[in-house]
Order: structure tokens, then sequence, then C-alpha cells
């Protein structure tokens, strides 16, 4: 490389003899001058890291992906279930729906003798 950097030799004849093509020696040629500080671009070792580095951040989206959609995955199922009440669109905050019970049914309203209560049929509650 270094006969054919010099302009001593043909880039061509010295391909030859290595038995590569002039544009793999040229290659060659370029990223020599390059990590040796005589041209500008890339080093060996920077191109490296961006390489790793571009491979690593691949794998950090792809993993908050999956967790952003595992979040929402939950987020749904609690909801579904019942665990959380979500909000109203008119800004007010979420009642659970009231429950009405039959007179003397009411777990809290009768009496420790079984009786209904006085007011057993008017009791309303909120789950």
């Amino acid at each position: 490389m270094d006969l054919a950097g010099s302009g001593l030799r043909p880039v061509a004849k010295a391909a030859s003899d290595l038995g590569i093509s002039q544009s793999c020696l040229r290659r060659g040629m370029t990223v020599d001058d390059v990590d040796a500080g005589r041209r500008e671009g890339l080093t060996t070792d920077e191109r490296k890291e961006l390489v790793e580095l571009r491979r690593r951040t691949r794998v950090l989206e792809m993993e908050n992906e999956i967790l952003k959609r595992a979040s929402a995955y939950l987020a749904r199922r609690r909801t579904h279930r019942g665990m959380i009440n979500q909000p109203q669109l008119s800004g007010k905050p979420a009642q659970a729906p009231i429950r009405s019970y039959r007179p003397g049914t009411h777990p809290v309203a009768g009496t420790r003798s079984g009786e209904p209560a006085s007011n057993a049929g008017t009791c309303l509650t909120r789950e």
C-alpha cells in the first residue's frame, strides 16, 4: 500500500501483485489515510463505536416499545375488570354505579336478628 500510495508504483500493478482488485486496494489506502490522520473521516475505532451505539439504540427502542405496549395492555385489563374507575370526559371524577337492594337484603341495613331495618327499602349505596 505504501508503494501505491506514494505514487512509486501504479495501483493496478500493486493490486495485481497482491492478488486483490484495484477498488479493494484503493479502499484500504483510504482507510489507512483516515486512520493516520492524513485525511478527514471516521477512523476505524470511531466507525466500530458508531455501529455499536446504533445497535444499542435499536435494542433500547425495541425494549421501550415493548414496555409501552405491556403498560397499555395492563391498563386496559385493569379498567375492564373494574379495578380502576376512569374519569368522565366532562372532567368530573367518575363514580361507581348505584346499586339498590330489595327490602331486608342490604348487608348492613338489617339488624342482627335478621329482621329488616326500618329504612330497608330506601337504602342506596355506591360500590
